[in-house]
Formats: structure tokens, C-alpha cells, sequence
């Protein structure tokens, strides 16, 4: 039987106020982890049941320069020694997206969740943003002043919702934070907009980046 990763590839931001962290999972198997390259990336395994059999490893971003950098993730099997590689990659994030499962919502229907997708220069996806935090705002628009568009749609924490957001997102409201998710109720009927920015020193130039107009129906 082939023994396999969850994924080939990692890619990870950089990040000055905390380790972004992605778990790397290998099918079967007792197995050693480790990096090419600690200085970009840290291997913490995760044991199973108190026992020394690990399948799963904790990777964190360890680099905090605004630049490129890479490693490989190594998993040893302890009875076979054959090895699973995982490239990993660690660089700044150039853009971001709101992501959404429908860009209209209903009057008193249940929240819509929104999730940040960030994206490298060449467009790739980043694999983790878990405890980065990010600023939401109903945006002011031209047509439309910020009570007007408050008055149509809300960001809710998900304790005010019945959702169950991962644990990194409870820690972040828990500090009165936002994470790279959020969920918004309408109000009324209208449109309005919906933006984010990463809250990270090394992105502080970055602007906001939209979402399109949310419409609420009746």
C-alpha cells in the first residue's frame, strides 16, 4: 500500500506577531518528522494517545522577513524508513479576497459566513491564515453613508450565532479580535459593502479589498 500525505505542498505566511500553523497528516504508520530548514519552518509531531506514534505534525511559519523563502518536510516511517516529502514555502501574502457562498442573504434568514483567500504574487493559495488577525468594515460608499448601510447589514461574532467556528477564532473574539472569517445578518432590504485588511505590521500599506455589493431580500 502507497503511503501518502494530505497534501504535496504547503504554502505559509509570513507573519511578525504569531507562527501560522498547518497540520500535515501521513496515512498509516508511526512516523519522524523534520525540516530541511528550522530557520523557515518548525515541525511539531502530534502523538496519539499519550503513545510515541505520531501521524500528524504541527508546521509553522518560522521566518518573519518579507521575502521567499522554502524548506522540505520530511516524515520518516520508524519501521520501514521509507520518506514522505512535503515542500513548504513561506512568503508574504500580496493579495486578498472575500470569499462567500452566495452574494445575497434574506431578512432574518441565518448568517452568511464570509472567509478571507489570500494569495501569493503568482496567485497561488495560502494553505493556513489560522490566528492572523484582519479588520472588517461595512464600507462607507459613495452613495450611501455608514449609518445607511449599518441599518442594512451587521458583522456578528459566532458566539452570538449557533456556529462553531475553530478554536482560533473563539481565542481571537475572546480578545476582541477578528480572524480571517466572519458572519454578517441583513437587516433590511438594500446593498451594501462588505471590506477587510490584514492587521499584521508587515501588511499595514495594504489596503482594504472589497466584496461585492451583498444584497439582502425580503
Amino acid at each position: 500500500m502507497r503511503r501518502m500525505l494530505n497534501v504535496p505542498k504547503v504554502l505559509l505566511p509570513v507573519s511578525r506577531e504569531l507562527r501560522v500553523p498547518f497540520v500535515l497528516e501521513a496515512e498509516g504508520g508511526c512516523y519522524s518528522w523534520y525540516a530541511t530548514r528550522q530557520d523557515t519552518v518548525t515541525v511539531e509531531p502530534i502523538y496519539k494517545n499519550g503513545t510515541t506514534c505520531s501521524q500528524r505534525a504541527l508546521l509553522f511559519a518560522q521566518s518573519t522577513q518579507a521575502t521567499k523563502l522554502s524548506s522540505v518536510v520530511i516524515a520518516e516511517d520508524r519501521v520501514t524508513g521509507h520518506l514522505l516529502r512535503c515542500d513548504v514555502i513561506v512568503d508574504v501574502i500580496d493579495s486578498i479576497e472575500i470569499i462567500s457562498r452566495t452574494r445575497e442573504i434574506y431578512v432574518e434568514d441565518a448568517p452568511l459566513e464570509l472567509t478571507v483567500r489570500a494569495l501569493d504574487i503568482e496567485g497561488n493559495t495560502f494553505s493556513s491564515l489560522s490566528g492572523m488577525t484582519f479588520e472588517w468594515n461595512i464600507a462607507k460608499d459613495d452613495d450611501m453613508d455608514s449609518l445607511e448601510l449599518s441599518s442594512k447589514i451587521r458583522i456578528l461574532k459566532y458566539s452570538e450565532a449557533e456556529y462553531s467556528p475553530p478554536d482560533y477564532i473563539v481565542e481571537l473574539e475572546r480578545a476582541e479580535k477578528q480572524g480571517d472569517r466572519i458572519l454578517v445578518s441583513g437587516i433590511k432590504t438594500g446593498a451594501a459593502v462588505v471590506k477587510v485588511r490584514i492587521q499584521e505590521p508587515v501588511y499595514k500599506v495594504k489596503p482594504y479589498y472589497g466584496f461585492p455589493p451583498l444584497k439582502q431580500n425580503l
